[in-house]
């Protein structure tokens, strides 16, 4: 039996008949009682209407389930709210992290709304009246009250039914790109089975899987910079030979807002969400501890595999006893961060683009964000500004650059030495070449260039030989 629907969804319902697409009198093709986006004629032109600024009235209302997360769910309602869109954003804690997002948006756009996810009255009145469902529940290792398949399994599949039975038009899901049926990691496997229950209630759902995100409050680069400022500890590094592709933050909130406001381009596909730099962790590591010029010797590496066996024994304990305990006892042991079994299972994977064929950023119109320019603002506030080449890097690069050693090589250019440089600077009272006066010169005129910058006259040294020093002088750009 299908619950009670909101107003809007009915009047939406009772106008299916306008939603015909070819000839007059042809039947729509319809999802249950959700009609197919390409004869959605309401919702498919959201891309027209989406083109406002702040204060313009988009027609999109989307339920963000997990905006409370202060790295992608505040980005998404930063995306959503500047276009117009009213963002409804379910939380289950005291709405601290959800109020923040009030100033993305409008008055009265950003609405917080209290609910409980195993309760299916407060999860339809979160989206009554919504067109857009946009569900980012995640959490990282499991809890007394939330495994790994009520999180990613269950919670979705009550927030897709509830969708399904009120009408809600469009449907996201954020996954991750390790999601497999045959993963080893528990957290990957129902990430997988949230993507089949999605696919289930809403054919045409638009599936994102994000690698590893950096930004402002992420769990990787920022996770780094905390474990070098390490009171009393040397920082360590767990699966530091596992290849790792980040992704940025930004570009994965523009690939959602991407799929909200082109609902027929994006429909029914999966994108992998990958950047355009790849290394492995323990050289994020060290360019970590460079950028931030941390003054630690060197960092562990802690191989996974030899704390597996043990950590698999302990994992019931991660369950029963609650996460504040360990949480606390973090800060008094003198090692790392007490990390569970599954934690470290993904700390064993590569996050790595395939070598098949995939839909990524760039088949959204996404040029992936470079990470060398985020860095100096993710590492702000790890930053101890000193001048001084930390003494991480002892592990040697797998490909060292070119050594002027070797035989068959050129050597280097020597180092420029100003004591040598015989620069032509003009001195007041002396004439300078063709008896023109200094202080007579025009600063208009470029007599000084022509008398004195002739490069084939300067006696260069070390790299200066290079055109490219003196190319200006000659062309006079």
């Amino acid at each position: 039996m299908i619950p009670k629907r909101g107003s809007g969804v009915l009047h939406r319902l009772q106008g299916k008949r306008n939603f015909a697409n070819g000839p007059a009198g042809s039947a729509p093709t319809m999802y249950g009682n959700i009609p197919a986006l390409k004869d959605n004629v309401e919702f498919k032109n959201i891309a027209i209407t989406a083109a406002g600024g702040r204060q313009s009235v988009s027609g999109i209302r989307a339920t963000v389930f997990g905006a409370g997360s202060y790295g992608l769910g505040h980005h998404i309602v930063g995306r959503l709210g500047p276009i117009g869109a009213q963002c409804i954003l379910p939380y289950r804690d005291d709405g601290s992290s959800v109020k923040i997002c009030k100033l993305a948006g409008d008055l009265g756009q950003i609405v917080p709304i209290k609910y409980q996810v195993r309760d299916k009255d407060a999860v339809m009145r979160s989206l009554e009246g919504s067109n857009v469902c946009i569900n980012l529940l995640n959490q990282w290792r499991e809890t007394k009250n939330f495994s790994f398949h009520d999180t990613n399994v269950n919670a979705t599949h009550m927030i897709a039914k509830c969708a399904y039975e009120l009408g809600v038009d469009r449907m996201i899901y954020i996954s991750c790109a390790q999601a497999a049926e045959d993963s080893p990691s528990e957290w990957a496997r129902t990430k997988w089975l949230g993507e089949q229950v999605v696919k289930e209630y809403y054919p045409e759902a638009t599936i994102l899987r994000p690698s590893l995100m950096f930004g402002k409050r992420d769990k990787f680069i920022e996770s780094m910079g905390k474990c070098w400022k390490l009171w009393f500890r040397m920082p360590y590094c767990i699966g530091p030979d596992a290849m790792l592709q980040p992704v940025a933050i930004q570009d994965v909130s523009l690939a959602v807002l991407k799929c909200v406001v082109d609902p027929l381009k994006t429909a029914g596909n999966t994108y992998e969400l990958y950047g355009d730099f790849r290394a492995k962790r323990e050289r994020w590591m060290d360019r970590v501890g460079d950028s931030m010029c941390a003054q630690k010797p060197f960092f562990k590496r802690i191989e996974p595999r030899y704390r597996l066996p043990i950590l698999k024994l302990t994992a019931p304990l991660h369950r029963m006893i609650p996460n504040l305990f360990f949480r606390i006892l973090s800060h008094f042991l003198p090692m790392e961060h007490i990390y569970t079994h599954d934690e470290f299972v993904r700390a064993t994977l590569d996050w790595v683009e395939p070598s098949r064929p995939y839909l990524g950023l760039r088949d959204l119109g996404i040029t992936p964000t470079s990470y060398f320019e985020l860095e100096p603002l993710i590492l702000y506030l790890y930053n101890s500004f000193q001048d001084v080449a930390h003494q991480a890097a002892i592990w040697e690069d797998e490909n060292p650059g070119p050594n002027h050693e070797r035989p068959g090589e050129e050597a280097p250019h020597k180092m420029f030495d100003p004591a040598l440089a015989n620069w032509p600077i003009p001195m007041h009272g002396k004439q300078l070449a063709g008896g023109v006066d200094f202080l007579t010169l025009d600063p208009t005129c470029d007599l000084w260039m022509q008398h004195h910058c002739e490069p084939a006259k300067f006696p260069m040294q070390g790299s200066m030989y290079k055109p490219e020093y003196w190319k200006h002088l000659i062309y006079g750009y």
